[in-house]
This record gives C-alpha cells, structure tokens and sequence, in this order.
C-alpha cells in the first residue's frame, strides 16, 4: 500500500509546476490597454465588444421596419418579351427605328412583324371577349336597351308613354310659376308651350309679372306681381319656369331661357325627383333602357350582379361600398 501512496505523491509535485506555469501563462492573455483594472473590451461602448450603444424604443422599432421592408422586397421580374406590357415599354422603339430609317429592311420587318404578332392577339382578345359578354346577360348590353331599329323605336315610344303617364300625375298636385316681361319676345313665345304642359297634363300655371304687366294672353288674364321671387330665385335670364313643390312649400327650377315641349317635359320630371315628389324608381320608368319585364312581371331596371360573378369582382365591389 506504501509503495502505490509514494508514486502518486511524487506526481502530484511534478505537476504543481506545470499547472502553476500554465495559469501563469493563462493570466498573461490580456489585452495591451489593461492596466489592472476592469476589462474595458467589454465596458467601452465605441471600442468594445458592445461597439454600439444602446437603442432607444423608437429607433428599435425604426430598425425592425427597415428590416422587414428590406426583407419584404423582392427583386423586380424582367418583363415577360412580347407581354402587353412588353409592348408598352418596348413597341415604339421599333416604330421609331423604323420610320427614322425606312430603307433599314431589318427595321422595317422587326416592327411589321410586331405589329402583326400585336393585331393577331388583339383580334384573339376581342373574340373571347364577345364570347363572355354573349354568354352573360349581366354583361351584355342589350339585355337593357335592344340595339335593332325596330327594338330601340319599341322602347322608346313605352318610355315616352311612361313619361306622359308621370307628367299626368305630377300636373294633379303640382303647378308651375312662369317668370316674364310684357313685350319680350321669348317670354311670349315660351307661354305658348307652358300653355301646352296645362292643356295636355293638368299644371296649373301661375305667371308671375316682374313689370306689372298682362301676362301673354295664352296664359290668361289672371297674374302675379313679382314680390321679391325673382331675386330669392336668383332669376338670371327670362322667361323662367318653376315647378311649385307643395311637400315643403318650394319651387325647383325648370329653366331660365327658351326651351322646347320635350325639353319641358324632361326638365320637369328631373326637378320632380330633385324635390322628391317622386322617386327613383318613377324617374326609371321614363328612360329608354332598362324596361323589359323581369320573370315576376315587374320592369328589370337595371340587371342585379348575378352569384357566379367572379369573386375577385365581388371582393371589390364589397370592399368600395363600405368606404
């Protein structure tokens, strides 16, 4: 047991030596700036291990956006040769080389050919358009207003009697002030028309004098004497037309200045629906469009989007109507 003790010993003193010259050579390791005191590697802020200094919040946030928007970025796709867009950037290039050297017959053939490859694709397109639009009412426009003579003539004449029936309803609770001078030309004239709108629908027409003069005699004896109307009206222009508004008591102007029958009639349905004395739908009933019957036997209007629609369109549409 003796012998296995003294072995060890003896090791264990030859060893103290080198492990004492090994943390000795570990302890020289140092940097040249140590002058005994704390390692400043690691405590100086521009020389050290944390050469950065600290971040506030609002630059770390600043930081991390960069750092996303760089990550974000993708590298930019060369255009697809011959795309439409290719063709946008490009195709005047050819066009221009071509023309500034017309004997140039590479040149002249490049952009021929071109030209061909382009009209080829857009007749393609055109096509496949018609196809779509053919195979959808929504899309196709005469499932609004018919593109035959016949058809449009058709619709045309419905709304006139549409328009006709409104009027006749409107002259039942409704009149119109007519705005003149004695003597001038246009008032009298207009008068004739304005007399028309009260023979054929029922408007009871009140001329209002801003003279104190007889009003022109297709509208009768009886008149008013302008009282301020004029100038509340802002009148710029005579004669003038407005239709009396009994729902608040107001007028909607008609129309300063010579207007014909027609152009009575349409002003006075579009003022009807300013003053609400009527609605949309009323207001639809006049227009040559929209006045087929749907499968309940109402008139269409306009045709509602249908639910195959595509639903990138659908998305679009939603997303509009709630801003």
């Amino acid at each position: 047991m003796k012998r296995l003790i003294m072995p060890v010993i003896i090791g264990l003193i030859i060893a103290s030596p080198i492990h004492a010259q090994e943390n000795t050579h570990t302890q020289k390791q140092t940097l040249s700036n140590e002058d005994g005191k704390a390692n400043q590697y690691y405590t100086d802020g521009e020389k050290g291990w944390f050469w950065y200094e600290k971040l506030s919040q609002e630059e770390k946030e600043e930081l991390l956006e960069k750092l996303k928007s760089e990550q974000s970025q993708t590298p930019q796709k060369e255009t697809k040769p011959l795309s439409n867009k290719w063709f946008r950037e490009n195709f005047q290039n050819y066009i221009d080389a071509a023309i500034n050297n017309p004997f140039d017959r590479e040149a002249m053939r490049n952009y021929l050919y071109l030209e061909k490859f382009m009209r080829d694709r857009a007749n393609a397109f055109g096509l496949e358009r018609q196809k779509a639009i053919l195979a959808e009412p929504f899309l196709d426009a005469t499932s609004s207003r018919p593109i035959a003579n016949f058809g449009m003539k058709t619709m045309n004449v419905q709304a006139t009697k549409n328009k006709d029936a409104l009027l006749s309803q409107l002259g039942e609770k409704t009149g119109l002030y007519f705005f003149y001078l004695s003597g001038d030309t246009f008032s009298v004239l207009q008068s004739d028309l304005i007399a028309l709108l009260n023979k054929e629908y029922g408007f009871s027409v009140i001329p209002v004098s801003l003279d104190g003069s007889a009003p022109p005699s297709a509208l009768g004896a009886e008149y008013e004497i302008d009282s301020g109307q004029a100038d509340a009206l802002n009148i710029q222009v005579l004669p003038a037309t407005y239709l009396y508004n009994p729902i608040n008591n107001s007028m909607e102007l008609v129309g300063q200045g010579m207007h014909s029958l027609t152009d009575l009639k349409t002003r006075i349905i579009h003022a009807a629906l300013r003053g609400e004395l009527i609605d949309q739908q009323q207001y639809q009933l006049t227009r040559p469009t929209g006045l087929y019957s749907n499968p309940n036997g109402y008139v269409s209007g306009s045709l509602s989007v249908p639910e195959d629609a595509p639903q990138e369109f659908v998305d679009l549409y939603n997303e509009s109507q709630n801003k």
